[in-house]
């Protein structure tokens, strides 16, 4: 893997999925950590950020769906592959409702999850670079209209600024008026 090495959790409480499937990770470069149930996952999330977690569904002393909501709350970004061996279409379409990137159906093709997790893990990037692009974006414009409202009032000593007042005042109505920040830097 040429990308920086993406940790992944697998939970499940069956060692014979469990073990070989981190076997298999580790040999594709993954740092992976493992947990036998539902309690020991929630464990493991409270110690590492994820970036990809490979839950089954029934596990003891906690469900998956259960750990699923939990990754949801502390690390929205972490993708969740839920996996089961008692598949229904209602237990599908419910994982997914709640968040879960995919859905696998235990014995499933080592092909198919891997091709799933490197799909997951390549939109999770891009999804990272976008924000950061969004970001870095944002502060351009900003920098840009910083030194055209310069460039204006240096020109004329009458309107010396008189930008950047406009500028402040409508960051005050726009906080007064609790517009989100997206919105609010649209006036700006």
């Amino acid at each position: 893997m040429n990308e920086e090495i993406a940790r992944i959790l697998i939970a499940d409480d069956e060692a014979n999925i469990r073990e070989p499937l981190s076997d298999a990770l580790e040999a594709e470069g993954y740092q992976v950590n493992t947990a036998e149930d539902g309690q020991r996952a929630v464990e493991e999330i409270r110690r590492f950020d994820f970036d990809m977690a490979i839950v089954d569904i029934r596990m003891p002393h906690i469900s998956g769906l259960e750990v699923l909501h939990y990754i949801k709350k502390s690390n929205p970004e972490a993708m969740t592959i839920m996996m089961t061996g008692y598949a229904s279409l209602e237990t599908a379409v419910g994982a997914l409702r709640e968040g879960a990137y995919d859905y696998l159906i235990k014995p499933f093709n080592m092909e198919k999850l891997f091709s799933v997790l490197k799909r997951g893990l390549r939109e999770q990037r891009l999804t990272r670079e976008n924000a950061r692009l969004n970001d870095e974006l944002k502060q351009t414009y900003i920098g840009v209209m910083t030194s055209l409202a310069t460039a204006i009032d240096a020109k004329n000593h009458r309107t010396r600024h008189h930008s950047q007042q406009v500028s402040e005042y409508t960051q005050i109505i726009s906080e007064g008026l609790n517009l989100p920040e997206e919105r609010s830097e649209e006036h700006t």
